[in-house]
């Protein structure tokens, strides 16, 4: 009983945080490409 209700627990936690992850993963993503469009980062692209 106790297992079942710790998996539960577990399982609903990234459920929880797919919020957060989401966010990270748009700032992420967001900085990569302002990144990659860094002028010393296109040349050395060409």
């Amino acid at each position: 009983m106790h297992l079942a209700k710790s998996r539960k627990t577990a399982s609903s936690l990234p459920a929880r945080n797919a919020e957060y992850w989401e966010t990270l993963s748009s700032l992420f993503y967001r900085f990569l490409s302002v990144f990659s469009n860094f002028p010393w980062s296109t040349s050395s692209d060409e």
